[in-house]
């Protein structure tokens, strides 16, 4: 029989200190969904081939009695946020928007020590969350009972009632599943989830692509949360808070660091679970392929003309029994990632692409299909993220 787990923040004021005591010690881990897409409607120019995922969910109750619904995993939010009624201009869900008159438990914010909020004319305290290409979602800053999957219950969590949103498709999707009906915010606000649950500490890892979308992983939280000595650490940049970034000093290719411009690197490397594939600024992406293309060049592999929707450059022809794939590596202060055969390339049925595309932005960032199979921690109370190689577990043996 499964003991309900009650954990009460109060946090009607959003007292951080209160948070800490509250769940210093408490740890608990939740199954991930995967949800599958061959678009992304905030990303047009990403590579789609097969059921990669979009992005990785969580199912969860909120209010009393609890409206089940599905939020994306957001390591950039500051807010968890699902839409409400009564709702002014909201975007396509499969789900019903969550009505905070039918829920005995849902409480408006009173005040607001750390100025994360806005007032607004009537007295409300507002939340306002801005996204790439001018995207944003906004609404009430509110209170309420989240229950997640195998009756783990979190009381008095702050979230966002979205009521407005501000399109970035004609299509009136904000995501690219309709299933989908909020996030839930894992920055380092002291609004997301787990600043919220006191112990600034969560994990995850994600299978191999090839594993079924219904067995995608877990999250883990708090003291559930497992190093060992193999995870590598490097430090968060505190100059991109609430963001999580690391500093990217070098790349190296076969064991060779790359010549890129000092303008370039070093420079801030965010971590963002909404995309499918990283994304480096446009000067290093070139050497980047400069050294991949002498690389291949001496196996003779035949290059394939690109897709014109592709926004990658290097294709090449499978042949048969190649075996010779070669690795990147990114540096970072005392850790280095390396990104191996599966998670550098993306294989089809007679060819094979460079999975990471570049940017013109400013930002470099690592997203979703390079962490495959990678153990993630991230500790916001020390301000480090370790990693490390890992089979990923998609059930939770940590018991």
């Amino acid at each position: 029989m499964v003991t309900k787990l009650f954990i009460s923040l109060f946090l009607a004021v959003l007292s951080h200190c209160q948070c800490n005591n509250v769940l210093k010690s408490a740890g608990f881990s939740l199954n991930l969904v995967a949800e599958n897409s061959s678009t992304d409607y905030l990303f047009s120019n990403a590579i789609a081939y097969g059921p990669i995922p979009t992005r990785y969910t969580i199912d969860v109750a909120i209010g009393t009695p609890g409206t089940v619904r599905r939020l994306s995993l957001d390591i950039k939010g500051s807010i968890t946020w699902t839409q409400c009624k009564p709702c002014i201009t909201c975007f396509k869900q499969t789900y019903s928007f969550f009505d905070p008159r039918k829920s005995t438990s849902y409480k408006k914010v009173t005040s607001d020590p750390h100025n994360l909020f806005w007032k607004s004319d009537n007295g409300e305290y507002r939340f306002k969350s801005g996204f790439d290409n001018g995207l944003s979602i906004s609404g009430i800053a509110s209170i309420e009972n989240f229950t997640f999957t195998g009756n783990l219950a979190l009381k008095g969590i702050v979230f966002g009632c979205a009521n407005k949103y501000k399109p970035y498709n004609r299509r009136g999707q904000f995501f690219d599943r309709p299933s989908i009906a909020g996030i839930l915010g894992l920055n380092r606000s002291p609004t997301s989830l787990v600043s919220q649950l006191g112990s600034q500490r969560f994990s995850y890892c994600f299978p191999n692509f090839n594993v079924p979308p219904q067995r995608s992983g877990l999250i883990r939280f708090g003291d559930r949360v497992i190093e060992n000595v193999h995870l590598q650490k490097t430090d968060l940049l505190s100059h991109t808070y609430p963001l999580y970034s690391v500093n990217l000093l070098k790349i190296s290719i076969a064991g060779c660091i790359l010549c890129i411009p000092k303008n370039i690197l070093p420079s801030p490397f965010y971590l963002d679970l909404g995309i499918r594939y990283s994304r480096i600024k446009i000067e290093a992406y070139n050497e980047v392929l400069k050294a991949l293309q002498g690389y291949f060049r001496r196996y003779n592999l035949t290059k394939v003309a690109n897709s014109p929707s592709s926004d990658t450059h290097l294709c090449y022809r499978l042949s048969q029994g190649f075996k010779e794939y070669t690795k990147m590596v990114l540096h970072f202060p005392g850790a280095n990632f390396e990104i191996g055969r599966e998670n550098l390339f993306l294989f089809m049925k007679d060819r094979f692409r460079l999975a990471l595309m570049s940017t013109r932005r400013l930002q470099n960032i690592l997203a979703t299909y390079q962490m495959q199979n990678v153990r993630f921690i991230y500790d916001n109370g020390n301000d480090k993220l370790l990693f490390g190689g890992e089979d990923c577990p998609t059930v939770d043996t940590s018991n």
